[in-house]
């Protein structure tokens, strides 16, 4: 028989999720990357046994999972930025490319 999950259980989880994420962010902020590998499987667990709260209980969980979701959107905005970031510093910028090529035009008699 297992034991019933309560609502500490999942505030504890939850704080967890919260941390890791905090984390995560925290390391792509820096420049390194990130394994998120497990952690929807973690959410979705812990949400799955929401509706196995007290519905006082399940109120009282509105507020942490809300700064969960507030949480998830500044790491999405994070790693939307270190995306941008490395597209525009890997490989040759466009001011490069036009001069690589104009110099090419040149070396080849502009053929």
């Amino acid at each position: 028989m297992t034991t019933p999950i309560t609502a500490d259980t999942l505030a504890t989880e939850l704080a967890h999720i919260d941390t890791a994420l905090a984390a995560a962010e925290a390391e792509v902020t820096a420049g390194g990357s990130i394994d998120l590998t497990g952690l929807d499987d973690r959410i979705g667990h812990l949400c799955g046994h929401l509706a196995e709260l007290a519905t006082g209980d399940r109120r009282r969980m509105l507020g942490p999972l809300e700064g969960l979701i507030s949480r998830c959107d500044a790491l999405g905005q994070v790693l939307a930025q270190a995306r941008d970031q490395t597209r525009r510093t890997d490989g040759p910028s466009m001011e490069q490319a036009a001069r690589a090529y104009s110099d090419q035009s040149r070396d080849s008699g502009g053929q």
